[in-house]
């Protein structure tokens, strides 16, 4: 199977171990990579992509809010960027399951743009 973990915060760069969810979604990654294909989209201090074992890492760089002076904005404007993301990696990794920690509902533009695809009210 082919599975994607979105979550926003965790240890993949610098090892810090003060991420609950983020550990959890490390740990349960790293065993599923085992009989599976298993990608994390989490967000760090810049765009990366690397590989950690047998999981694929992609990183969307923290939202600069230094421009905007309304949290639910940069709120909007992340889960979009999460949104465009996973759409164009979809494509490269044709994902069985996408998991949400929905700690920030980081699925529901994904969530509402695929429902308007598979209603065919919008094309990709």
């Amino acid at each position: 199977m082919n599975i994607c973990f979105v979550c926003k915060i965790g240890p993949y760069l610098n090892n810090q171990k003060d991420s609950g969810l983020g550990n959890y979604i490390d740990q349960i990654s790293q065993v599923m990579s085992m009989d599976n294909s298993v990608v994390v989209l989490t967000q760090t201090d810049k765009n990366i992509y690397f590989k950690k074992n047998n999981v694929d890492i992609y990183s969307l760089k923290h939202f600069d809010r230094s421009n905007l002076n309304r949290r639910s904005i940069s709120f909007f404007l992340h889960n979009l960027r999460v949104a465009i993301k996973l759409i164009k990696m979809d494509k490269k990794h044709n994902f069985d399951i996408i998991e949400f920690a929905n700690w920030e509902v980081e699925g529901f533009i994904f969530a509402l743009i695929c429902l308007l695809i598979k209603s065919n009210h919008i094309q990709v």
